[in-house]
């Protein structure tokens, strides 16, 4: 044993009664070379020879502390110093696993992976962003263009054949509609029906 000590540097670190250096290990930092090693908590992670935990990143989760970070699937997401990844919320997309999920605007509905916002196909009422199984088919006489919370009842005095378009056709002389018709009725004896 040799009469002068030897200091550690870096990322080592010297236990109590050695006379050795030894590398600060995974999963723990080593904040000053004179104390021991210190474990790092859930949610950073070491690969070792470290000075500070590394925070795991968002969009990323650790499964451990001394593993590097594993990236979150598309259509879930994860802030800083997660340990796991969540389910992207109803009516919310997440495209990207790092960036807060972002919510569909009204007349969209979220894609099955999560990953974006589909627009409502014209003729189709989507109430609600969060629930395929309510989007429905715009029935006769009314209609709706792409991206619909709800279906348009179809003006009296006109007539829509068509759920997929805003055709509004006025009723001929002789017929009449009082709204929420795809076709004009033909005037009933001893009523007038200018159009």
């Amino acid at each position: 044993s040799s009469d002068l000590a030897t200091n550690c540097t870096g990322t080592t670190y010297s236990p109590i009664d050695t006379e050795t250096c030894e590398f600060c290990p995974a999963g723990h930092m080593c904040p000053t070379t004179a104390s021991t090693p210190v474990v790092c908590v859930d949610g950073e992670y070491s690969d070792g020879n470290a000075t500070a935990c590394t925070p795991c990143p968002a969009g990323s989760i650790c499964l451990s502390t001394s593993q590097a970070p594993s990236v979150c699937a598309s259509g879930t997401y994860s802030p800083i110093y997660e340990t796991a990844c969540l389910a992207c919320p109803g009516g919310h997309t997440c495209a990207d696993p790092a960036l807060t999920p972002i919510i569909c605007a009204g007349g969209n509905y979220v894609s099955v992976d999560a990953t974006s916002c589909t627009p409502c196909a014209a003729g189709k009422a989507c109430p609600f962003t969060h629930d395929v199984t309510a989007i429905y088919d715009c029935p006769a006489g009314t209609y709706s263009l792409a991206g619909a919370t709800s279906c348009d009842e179809c003006p009296a005095g006109f007539r829509c054949p068509n759920t997929d378009d805003d055709t509004k056709i006025s009723c001929a002389s002789g017929y009449y509609s009082l709204g929420g018709e795809a076709t004009c009725a033909i005037c009933r004896a001893g009523w007038e029906c200018p159009n």
